[in-house]
């Protein structure tokens, strides 16, 4: 499948039965696709976590210096979520096993109870009579099968790789104030439940994230409006960030390694960031917490052409591979 900010496109189908799939095998598959639409056209690779995938993107990145490989956010999700939801108690995790088996048994609960009404007619007449929504029947191999069970859930083949960096941030900011709250704990105190949700989410980022991510996040516009600072205290703009502007400008050198147009690149990103010359307008500072980034890009990026232009294929991307697990 090839994804843009249009939509997902259908590409091919590969039959590999019979085939040994290793990561030689599947990168000479990416790569004929790669070059079937052009290697300049593409920005990323985006598959599952699998080591097998992992260690193909590795070879994909050494072929194309200019393409990353990005692990799927939502198979990432999924596998924090089975960490927390599905945990299993082995050696050095059994602390963690303990504060999250209450979880598990609450799935249980639901999944016996649904598989009762399902199969028993005249409950499942008494359910759907007195009940608006519809039991789910969720297969294992769909992301997140328990929470959409219990609540629903989606994913999306929207453009969103812009957003992926904030929104996790964000996720976990939520559920520490969603825990403290239901175990009545004021913000300085200390929640053991949460400290092993907060590792596995932590960890999990820090096992997916790429450059490519951190270079669409400070590409967003709004990252640098007052709107979206004063929602928060502890926020600054992506130039201000040590984290950022270190993966940001890791990933500039990818895109741009001669030195020339990675220093019109970095003279455009200051004017842009700084808010400075054309950049400092009233519309265009006032749209960028308001106005889609993609068409604020639009609308008032042409003051810096070469930055522009990466900016609007960064904000086109996806951040899942879930068109193609559905398919």
């Amino acid at each position: 499948m090839g994804a843009s900010e249009a939509r997902a496109v259908f590409l091919k189908v590969i039959n590999c039965e019979g085939e040994h799939k290793d990561k030689f095998f599947i990168s000479n598959l990416v790569s004929q696709a790669i070059e079937e639409v052009g290697h300049q056209n593409v920005i990323q690779v985006i598959t599952d976590n699998a080591s097998v995938c992992s260690a193909t993107g590795l070879l994909i990145e050494s072929k194309y210096p200019n393409i990353f490989w990005t692990p799927c956010v939502v198979h990432t999700l999924n596998l924090a979520l089975k960490n927390i939801c599905a945990p299993k108690e082995t050696r050095g995790t059994a602390f963690a096993y303990g504060e999250y088996h209450w979880i598990t048994l609450c799935v249980d609960d639901a999944m016996f109870i649904k598989n009762f009404i399902m199969n028993h007619s005249m409950q499942l007449v008494v359910f759907n009579k007195f009940i608006p929504l519809k039991l789910l029947v969720v297969v294992d191999t769909r992301f997140a099968s328990a929470i959409i069970m219990l609540k629903r859930f989606c994913d999306s083949d929207k453009p969103c790789l812009h957003l992926v960096y904030e929104m996790w941030d964000t996720m976990i900011e939520k559920v520490k104030a969603s825990i403290f709250r239901h175990e009545g704990k004021l913000d300085h105190e200390e929640s053991i439940f949460y400290s092993v949700v907060h590792n596995v989410l932590v960890k999990r980022w820090a096992k997916s994230n790429t450059p490519l991510h951190y270079l669409a996040h400070s590409s967003n516009p709004r990252y640098y409006s007052s709107t979206w600072l004063n929602e928060n205290p502890n926020r600054v703009p992506s130039h201000r960030d040590e984290e950022i502007s270190s993966m940001r400008n890791k990933c500039s050198k990818k895109y741009f390694p001669n030195l020339e147009e990675r220093r019109v690149v970095n003279v455009e990103y200051a004017k842009f960031s700084g808010g400075l010359d054309m950049f400092g307008d009233f519309d265009s500072k006032i749209d960028r917490g308001v106005l889609d980034p993609l068409i604020w890009w639009l609308t008032h990026g042409f003051p810096a052409p070469m930055l522009q232009s990466l900016a609007l294929k960064l904000l086109g991307q996806p951040c899942s591979s879930s068109c193609c697990e559905r398919n």
